[in-house]
C-alpha cells in the first residue's frame, strides 16, 4: 500500500475566508481521496518545531504562516530546503484602497510588501481568477487558479424563500463595504414613490471590534473597544433607510437601542435590519429577500475580488 501524502492546511481565520478558501476544500480533499492523502487542519502551529513539520510533504497556508510575517518568510524557505512543498493561497489584493479601513494599518506596517515577499518564495501560489493571477506572475510563475465555490448541498443554502406581496432587495456583506455603497446613496429617495411594493434588508449588522487608532507623529497604535453608535453599519443602515425617514418612529426607537433581538412587526416595515451571524449559517439571510444587490467600485482591489458573491446566486433560481 502506497504511502498517504501528509497535507498541513493553515486557514487565516476562522470566518468566510478560512472556511471557503481552506477549511471546506481541504475537508473534500480528504474524504473524496482519503486513499491518498492525510489532512490536518492546524491553526497555530509552533514556527520553530522542525520535527512537526518534517511530518508533512505539502504545506498549504492562506496569505502567511501565523500573524508573523517575517518568521512565516524564513519558515517557507526552510520548508523548501527540506523538499516540502509549499503553497500560497491568498483571495484578496495585497493592497486595500485608501478608502478601506485597514489600508493605513497595512502601509505604515508594509503588510502588503511581506505578503508579496511570502508569495514570491512560497513553491506555488492558488488564487481566486485568472485577472489576479496575472498579477501574482509577476512574482511567481506557478500560479493556479481555484475559484471559490460553495456547497449548494450545505443547509445554509437552502433555506427557503417565504412569500411576500412586496419585492425584497437585500444586501449581505462585510463591513469595509461603505464606499461601494455609496454608490446607491439617494437610490431609495428615488424609489420613495414605490415604497408600498419594496422592502429593504442589510444582513450582518454588528456592533462587536475595535477601534484602533495611529498617533500620526510616534506610530504608536491604540486599540478600544467601539461604540454602537461608530459602526460603519449604521452609515449603511441610513443609505437603506433614507436617514430613517422610510421607518416608523417607534421602530427607529428599537433599532437606536442595539439590541440584537426580533422586532414584532418588521414585516410590516420598509427596512428590517438583520443581524450577523456565523459563518455556517449566514448565507440562510439570502432567503431573506428577492434582490441581492452587490455594488462594487471599480479599483484595482475590487477587480482581484472573487465572483464569490455572484455564485451566492443560485439561491434566486
Amino acid at each position: 500500500m502506497e504511502k498517504k501524502i501528509n497535507v498541513l492546511v493553515i486557514p487565516s481565520d476562522k470566518t468566510g475566508v478560512g472556511k471557503f478558501r481552506s477549511i471546506d476544500p481541504h475537508i473534500f480533499l480528504q474524504n473524496l481521496y482519503s486513499d491518498e492523502f492525510h489532512v490536518d487542519i492546524i491553526f497555530d502551529p509552533q514556527y520553530d518545531d522542525m520535527v512537526f513539520w518534517s511530518k508533512y510533504q505539502i504545506v498549504v497556508f492562506h496569505r502567511s504562516i501565523g500573524s508573523d510575517f517575517e518568521k512565516a518568510h524564513e519558515l517557507i524557505q526552510k520548508l523548501n530546503l527540506l523538499g516540502i512543498i509549499t503553497v500560497a493561497d491568498i483571495d484578496d489584493y495585497w493592497m486595500p484602497g485608501k478608502e478601506h479601513p485597514i489600508h493605513d494599518i497595512i502601509r505604515f506596517n508594509k503588510i502588503n510588501e511581506k505578503i508579496v515577499e511570502n508569495l514570491r518564495v512560497s513553491k506555488y501560489v492558488t488564487t481566486t481568477t485568472s485577472l489576479f493571477a496575472d498579477e501574482i506572475k509577476k512574482f511567481n510563475p506557478n500560479v493556479f487558479v481555484l475559484p471559490n465555490a460553495i456547497n449548494p448541498k450545505e443547509g445554509q443554502f437552502n433555506e427557503p424563500t417565504l412569500e411576500s406581496d412586496r419585492l425584497r432587495i437585500g444586501w449581505l456583506g462585510g463591513s469595509s463595504h461603505l464606499h461601494d455603497l455609496k454608490l446607491i446613496d439617494g437610490t431609495i429617495s428615488k424609489l420613495s414613490p414605490l415604497q408600498d411594493k419594496l422592502q429593504y434588508y442589510v444582513c450582518g449588522f454588528d456592533t462587536r471590534g475595535t477601534v484602533t487608532e495611529i498617533n500620526k507623529q510616534t506610530g504608536e497604535k491604540t486599540q478600544r473597544p467601539i461604540k454602537p453608535e461608530e459602526t460603519v453599519w449604521l452609515k449603511y443602515e441610513k443609505i437603506f433607510t433614507n436617514d430613517y425617514k422610510i421607518i416608523t418612529p417607534k421602530y427607529k426607537e428599537f433599532l437606536e437601542k442595539f439590541e440584537d433581538k426580533e422586532y414584532f412587526g418588521s414585516e410590516n416595515e420598509n427596512y428590517v435590519r438583520v443581524w450577523t451571524k456565523p459563518v455556517n449559517s449566514y448565507a440562510k439571510n439570502y432567503s431573506k429577500f428577492d434582490i441581492s444587490l452587490a455594488p462594487i467600485q471599480d479599483h484595482v482591489f475590487n477587480r482581484m475580488k472573487s465572483q464569490l458573491k455572484t455564485i451566492a446566486g443560485f439561491y434566486f433560481y
